[in-house]
């Protein structure tokens, strides 16, 4: 014991003395209790002595330099270096010991993270299962509660009650047609116009409609009509579906120019609702298209707005020109025919087969009507090429056009109204283009002109 703290009082006699680290021989036994006390204290004091004397010998070699730092708690906390390591190693021995420590610290916080994981992934794969087994579960239930429902709403309507004995009608109407739009009477398309109970049907059909905008019909109903997938605003059902029809007709002809020849009911709807657009910028009138309708045709090219009521301007001021200087077209230089010159190049366009004209088919008949050429010297060429198609055409049907038949027909039967026009004009002092010489040619072929 005497030995240990001979050796103790020598190792802090080589440090700097301050007033916390000076001891006197007498201090030692009030300090150190115990055997076990001196003998950790003895090995703190040689390891911290031993450590600063070999940082300071080596303090120029590169290789001790790279070394981690080891301070007296790490010394205190790793083992004393087995028995043949020269003192000089010690540090480094220390610093080794110190990095295997936190290496197998680390690995141990590893495994018990990948075991955590390991118990996550079966936590997920059981919560997985009970999910699947849930909505397999679930697929059961919702199977019987539309069996269920079915059989509740054949329940209900056992009732002999005058909606149950319509909506069994209907339901009949349904299967038979594919749907529950019943149409107008009077469409040429209905085998049952005259059909007094079919009409019953309709009246019934319109009834329920009116119930639901005005919010009056019962639940159970409007569930019952919905599952014939009824329609409750069969206007927009019509509308919709032309549009369709009409982008159809687009990405397979790039165009939106629907000739009454190729497809009668599209042609038709598709003038309704140039018409209807035109209607919302005259006179600051708001017609029935919505804001959402006139948006999606304009996306595909379909226009009404001032384009066309500025066309029809000019063409009526074209017209009343005619009338008031002997059939003549205005001059090139002036304003309107200026106009009525771009207009024939969108109509020679038109006839040479581009369908990306911005003209309709109605504007293009109306110009029709008022023989337009591309060059006004050549009018009378014009004519005499209509004259012989007329011939023709008496010498192969046996009678002159009717004025409104097929689109080949049209041509001819617009022109003929024309000349008939023309002639009444001239019966009563008024302008007209029939001059002489073209009476005399359709005298000579027994022309009608009445």
């Amino acid at each position: 014991q005497k030995t240990r703290q001979s050796t103790t009082r020598a190792l802090r006699s080589s440090e700097p003395a301050n007033n916390s680290d000076v001891f006197d021989e007498e201090d030692d036994d009030s300090i150190f209790s115990s055997d076990a006390e001196l003998d950790i204290a003895e090995e703190s004091e040689l390891m911290e002595d031993s450590v600063a004397a070999s940082s300071s010998s080596s303090s120029t070699s590169q290789q001790n330099a790279a070394m981690p730092p080891v301070t007296v708690s790490d010394m205190m906390s790793l083992p004393l270096p087995p028995k043949g390591i020269p003192e000089h190693a010690t540090p480094q021995y220390y610093a080794l010991e110190k990095v295997k420590s936190q290496r197998d610290f680390a690995y141990s916080k590893l495994e018990d993270l990948r075991r955590q994981t390991d118990q996550a992934k079966d936590w997920y794969h059981n919560l997985l299962n009970r999910v699947n087994e849930a909505e397999t579960e679930m697929a059961k239930i919702e199977e019987e509660v539309n069996m269920k429902s079915e059989e509740f709403f054949e329940a209900r309507l056992q009732d002999s009650d005058d909606w149950n004995v319509m909506y069994k009608k209907l339901r009949l109407y349904q299967l038979e047609h594919g749907e529950c739009n019943i149409k107008p009477k009077g469409d040429d398309d209905d085998d049952a116009n005259d059909d007094p109970d079919l009409d019953k049907l309709r009246r019934w059909v319109r009834k329920q409609r009116d119930s639901k905008r005005k919010g009056t019909i019962k639940p159970f109903r409007e569930a019952a009509l919905e599952r014939l997938n009824f329609a409750w605003e069969p206007r927009d059902d019509l509308w919709n579906e032309k549009y369709n029809e009409l982008l159809e007709y687009k990405e397979l002809n790039g165009h939106v120019m629907v000739k009454k020849d190729e497809n009668k009911d599209l042609a038709a709807w598709l003038n309704l609702q140039r018409h209807k657009l035109g209607k919302r910028y005259k006179w600051n009138h708001r017609s029935k298209l919505s804001d959402e309708r006139e948006q999606l045709l304009n996306d595909i090219g379909v226009h009404g707005n001032a384009f066309e009521m500025r066309w029809d301007m000019k063409y009526k001021a074209i017209v009343q020109y005619k009338k008031d200087n002997d059939g003549r077209f205005p001059p090139r230089s002036e304003p309107l025919g200026g106009w009525l010159n771009r207009q024939r190049v969108e109509y020679l366009n038109y006839k040479n087969g581009d369908t990306e004209t911005k003209l309709s088919e109605e504007q293009i008949e109306r110009l029709e009507q008022i023989e337009i050429e591309d060059d006004p010297t050549k009018k009378v060429d014009v004519w005499k090429e209509r004259f012989n198609e007329l011939v023709e055409y008496k010498k192969t049907h046996g009678t002159f056009p009717p004025i409104q038949a097929d689109r080949v027909r049209t041509k001819l039967g617009v022109w003929v109204g024309s000349q008939r026009a023309n002639y009444k004009y001239l019966q009563e002092g008024k302008p007209h283009t029939l001059s002489p010489e073209r009476k005399r040619l359709l005298d000579s072929i027994d022309f009608p002109w009445s």
